[in-house]
């Protein structure tokens, strides 16, 4: 081989061979840093998804309401919204949406979401663990209120939420409630329904 050691195509050669050396290893570091939920995106999220119970599709959601007229029943939110203010205006649908509206995430809303599934299959919902799933689902730290009464509460939460935050604070929220009891949710712009799931469907 010492005589090739200066030769041009045997570089181009070893060169070629280093980098999908180094293709390889850079998989196989993704293959487990991608395991991790801070650092997991797409497919890796899925996995992790379904380890700990929480889909990435709500199927049926249809009540999630696109944006519609003052007269039509399935327009939650009837306004034409806002550009610069997102929590105004239903969500619109476009020619790619499909018509059963599933509402299916994005990485970064199931990802809170999956945090949030992980609380909750170590919760006992107590009031700061519900306050904790909050801040988890709507991706930041809000300033919430509960409430209590007697087999009843009243989550208040002191900002005016994103409609995707929303929404997806109304779909999960049954999750979280302790059994037996009654429990309302709003925020600054209104109730958020909470909207009972099929569990087999998340």
């Amino acid at each position: 081989m010492m005589q090739y050691s200066n030769s041009p195509n045997l570089v181009k050669y070893m060169m070629c061979i280093i980098k999908q050396q180094d293709e390889l290893v850079k998989a196989i570091q993704d293959t487990i840093n991608l395991r991790y939920l801070a650092d997991a995106f797409g497919k890796q999220l899925d996995v992790i998804g379904e380890i700990v119970g929480q889909g990435r599709i709500i199927a049926g959601a249809a009540a999630l309401g696109y944006f519609g007229f003052y007269d039509d029943p399935l327009s939650t939110n009837p306004s034409i919204g806002d550009d610069a203010i997102p929590t105004i205006g239903g969500t619109y649908r476009s020619d790619g949406d499909k018509a059963s509206t599933d509402f299916r995430m994005n990485d970064v809303q199931y990802r809170q979401a999956i945090y949030a599934k992980i609380l909750k299959n170590d919760s006992r919902c107590s009031i700061d663990d519900v306050l904790t799933w909050i801040d988890l689902i709507v991706g930041y730290e809000c300033d919430t209120e509960i409430i209590e009464g007697v087999n009843t509460g009243t989550i208040f939460i002191h900002e005016s939420l994103s409609q995707t935050s929303r929404i997806t604070l109304g779909l999960f929220m049954a999750f979280m409630k302790p059994v037996g009891t009654g429990l309302s949710l709003r925020d600054n712009t209104g109730v958020i329904t909470i909207r009972p799931i099929d569990r087999n469907a998340v």
